[in-house]
């Protein structure tokens, strides 16, 4: 039997965007220093490595070594959080509750297509979380071309509001994570009260950044 490339590869990778929720980061360009960067990278490429010596190859499909892979990532990925929410320079311009809507607008303008369907969102001054699906349980969309739509229309309407044609708005890489069984509702509220937890706001619902499911409020 093959081996999915995620399981073997030392790299983190984007994964097609299936019916399985997704917890989705991505950021402003320039928003955190290479040095930053370069070290997760490397932490993660090494942590992955030495969690593939623990397994033989006929046990990379096994529970054991997924759960320990999505602790991996899940580790990884709050740590990558914590970098966008300490940095003190770099752009901010998420800030502007007009730029938060026009994500927001972008993201339900998709699910009115039908390529997602989005449970929560909440945009913070340099980056932005985002919790996802696809809406057909068989069917998938490639991750990387539908965010590269959603980055490309937003950006145009961010530098038109702030008149700065031709500015580059996003970075080109984003940290999803497929959210595991029984875990939806930990990751739901983690996204809505990060604003909160910065001191942003004083409830998640107060916050101008913040969209939730109309399933869910």
């Amino acid at each position: 039997m093959a081996v999915p490339t995620l399981l073997t590869s030392n790299k983190f990778q984007n994964d097609p965007l299936s019916n399985d929720p997704v917890h989705i980061i991505y950021r402003l360009y320039d928003s955190l220093p290479q040095s930053s960067l370069s070290k997760l990278s490397a932490d993660y490429r090494l942590a992955a490595a030495q969690l593939k010596q623990r397994f033989p190859s006929a046990l990379l499909l096994s529970s054991q070594h997924q759960n320990e892979r999505y602790e991996l990532q899940r580790k990884f990925q709050k740590r990558y959080d914590k970098l966008l929410d300490d940095v003190k320079s770099g752009p901010f311009f998420l800030s502007d509750n007009a730029c938060k809507q026009i994500v927001i607008d972008s993201w339900l303008k998709m699910e009115e297509m039908d390529w997602v369907t989005v449970y929560a969102i909440s945009v913070m001054s340099n980056h932005v979380h985002v919790l996802a699906c696809h809406p057909d349980p068989n069917g998938s969309v490639d991750f990387n071309i539908l965010l590269e739509k959603h980055k490309r229309f937003t950006a145009t309407k961010i530098n038109a509001l702030q008149g700065q044609k031709g500015r580059r708005v996003w970075a080109k890489k984003a940290f999803d994570r497929r959210v595991r069984k029984g875990m939806f509702g930990s990751v739901f509220w983690y996204i809505l009260n990060n604003p909160v937890k910065a001191k942003l706001a004083g409830s998640f619902e107060e916050f101008p950044g913040n969209y939730w499911h109309p399933d869910f409020g």
